[in-house]
């Protein structure tokens, strides 16, 4: 059984995959989408990268900063995916 801490990173992750299909069919400028794209991925990381930075002598800055780049790099990568799948949907129902 599983519980809410193991199950959240999953949730936070298919989220994302959930708002880059979004972002790429919502009729926006190109400069619009990757504005707000950028906003979605940063936000959440910022939580944990911003405690590490300001304060770099604390003893888990390092795991804090090792978490953050860890979600903004997961976080990005299914951003992406979420685009790439709209993508390749609407380039299969043109053909």
């Amino acid at each position: 059984m599983s519980t809410l801490t193991s199950i959240l990173p999953y949730a936070y992750l298919l989220a994302l995959v959930a708002a880059g299909w979004r972002l790429f069919v919502v009729r926006w400028s190109r400069t619009l989408k990757i504005a707000s794209g950028i906003v979605i991925v940063t936000v959440t990381p910022l939580l944990v990268l911003v405690p590490a930075l300001l304060h770099p002598e604390r003893p888990f800055a390092g795991l804090l900063l090792a978490t953050g780049i860890g979600m903004l790099a997961a976080g990005a990568a299914c951003l992406l995916g979420g685009m790439a799948g709209a993508w390749l949907r609407q380039r299969a129902r043109k053909a």
